[in-house]
């Protein structure tokens, strides 16, 4: 798990002041090269071993309203792995409270793009590391 804090700007708002429901898919997407970083040493690493992960699948839950200015702690972890493919569920909160979360389901393809495969064992290696008690789908 990756852990990072973020602050509500201004610019992610509505007119009242309250974070975009579609920033949260952002934050989580930061939150994904964050858990790279930490579990791989970065997503170039994944590049360069001859990988993409795309992302086939996104949802999320919105418990309460986040608001310009406020300071929101992330945690980003794997939640399911499978042969291909893998989810990072970012959840994020404010003074301990839990304001969202959001699930991404991403797939390995090659620089090709040309369907979904399995990635190296050194990639998969380091999700089942992170991963904890996950199982694979």
């Amino acid at each position: 798990m990756t852990a990072w804090e973020l602050r509500v700007r201004y610019h992610e708002c509505d007119p009242q002041g309250i974070a975009f429901n579609a920033g949260y898919f952002a934050w989580a997407d930061m939150g994904s090269f964050e858990f790279w970083r930490a579990a791989f040493g970065g997503y170039q690493r994944v590049v360069d071993a001859g990988f993409e992960n795309v992302v086939v699948a996104a949802e999320g839950s919105f418990r309460r309203p986040a608001r310009f200015d406020d300071l929101l702690h992330a945690t980003t972890e794997v939640s399911a792995i499978g042969r291909t493919s893998f989810a990072l569920t970012t959840r994020f909160t404010r003074h301990g409270d839990e304001v969202a979360s959001i699930t991404v389901r991403y797939v390995f393809v090659g620089h090709d793009l040309d369907g979904s495969m399995p990635p190296s064992d050194e990639i998969a290696a380091a999700l089942r590391r992170v991963a904890g008690d996950v199982t694979t789908d």
